[in-house]
């Protein structure tokens, strides 16, 4: 299952992306199976810059901040 960019959830975009790679077969398939859809696809470079903007992602400092500030429980600003 595809995710979804989530603006309030800072860590969103990492795990759309992720998602997104690994899904990247079944996605181009779609896309070129749906006429409709076939100029939204990808082409391999831009795949390369969704796997290299998920790299950094991936080892930014940010993120393990916004795992551990992150809640549904409560807001941590007062």
């Amino acid at each position: 299952m595809v995710i979804k960019d989530v603006c309030t959830r800072w860590n969103s975009t990492h795990a759309m992306l992720a998602r997104a790679l690994l899904l990247s077969d079944a996605i181009d398939d779609w896309v070129h199976g749906n006429k409709e859809y076939r100029s939204l696809g990808l082409r391999p470079k831009e795949w390369e810059g969704l796997r290299v903007m998920c790299r950094i992602l991936e080892v930014c400092p940010l993120s393990p901040c916004t795992s551990c500030f992150g809640t549904q429980v409560f807001s941590i600003l007062v």
